[in-house]
């Protein structure tokens, strides 16, 4: 599967823009920033704290073992036992990619001269651009754990070849009976075609999905009177909200999730996150503000991190479906 970035987090310009604030002095300047507004991340719903994994600050790959055991026993005859069954186990390992990155800013006494012009009482010039660099990484951060990176090469959450992908007619023009019926079976079949290993503690849905669902009228339950939600239904009526002795099932809608499926359709993600071995986030350097590096009337300051993307010890814990468009 190809690695798409084109649908990634894209906040504010890539350029870097001079300071150039200036008013008249009949101006009455408020002394609080209006700060353009851009979407919050959703990496933080998708996995938990005990997810990612630290180490050495240095480190380019995150490494594990994986064992495995082979061998069954069998009923043995009177006589010599020349034929007893062998046990055994085997072992590899498993490098997961880490990538190292870096931003900085300059500051020249002139830039924060004119910051400060005006009455403009905010933080000071390096705290704020601080805060921009800040959200720089997190930006990069976010667009790798969805859908990975060319170099080094990584996988994002919602383009794991190793997850099992299904297909289903287009989820906008679907009754919405039958979407909340195709959605359960795929809740079903992720467990059951993992032996009962993996039932989803979240699923996931496209925005305008996620819309249609919550906005569809109540339905009625084969011939009761009693009518109800359809969301309230496919939370309440599901392999995983009934074998997890009434734990519900975390549905949220995602607005990367829109052309995340094959040919750009929508994809519906299920996720078990019970376990925490069965995902793990390489993180052995998170952002780290380093010391202003002085310079000619001006001053240098950098910020460096160093993380990979999700990676799944476990396949079988996510699962796709995407619709046909």
């Amino acid at each position: 599967m190809a690695i798409r970035q084109n649908a990634g987090p894209t906040y504010g310009s890539s350029g870097v823009d001079a300071l150039n604030v200036a008013f008249s002095i009949f101006t009455d300047v408020d002394s609080k920033f209006f700060d353009v507004k851009y979407p919050g991340y959703e990496n933080p719903d998708w996995h938990k704290p005990a997810h990612i994994r630290t180490g050495s600050e240095g480190a380019t790959s995150y490494g594990y073992i994986v064992r495995d055991t082979r061998g069954a026993a069998k009923f043995l005859g009177n006589g010599p036992h020349n034929d007893i069954p062998l046990v055994g186990q085997s072992i590899k390992k498993v490098e997961v990619p880490i990538g190292y990155t870096g931003v900085g800013a300059i500051i020249t006494k002139q830039d924060a001269r004119q910051y400060q012009f005006g009455e403009i009482s905010s933080d000071t010039l390096s705290a704020d651009l601080a805060s921009v660099m800040r959200r720089a990484i997190d930006n990069l951060y976010e667009a790798t754990f969805f859908f990975g990176a060319q170099y080094p090469l990584m996988y994002g959450i919602l383009n794991n070849p190793d997850v099992t992908i299904t297909h289903e007619p287009d989820f906008m023009t679907m009754p919405i009976p039958d979407l909340i019926t195709t959605i359960s079976n795929m809740l079903t079949a992720m467990w059951k075609e993992s032996s009962g290993l993996f039932l989803a503690t979240h699923l996931y849905i496209p925005m305008d999905v996620y819309g249609r669902i919550i906005g569809a009228p109540p339905m009625a339950i084969g011939t009761s009177p009693i009518a109800i939600s359809p969301m309230q239904y496919l939370i309440d009526n599901n392999v995983s909200t009934f074998k997890r002795q009434g734990t519900p099932l975390i549905v949220l809608p995602s607005f990367y999730l829109g052309n995340a499926g094959l040919n750009n359709s929508r994809r519906i993600v299920a996720l078990d996150m019970t376990d925490k071995d069965n995902m793990v986030i390489p993180m052995p350097l998170p952002y780290t503000l380093d010391q202003p590096v002085p310079r000619e009337l001006s001053a240098l300051i950098a910020a460096e991190a160093a993380f990979g993307s999700p990676h799944l010890r476990q396949p079988g814990c996510m699962r796709y479906m995407d619709d046909s468009l």
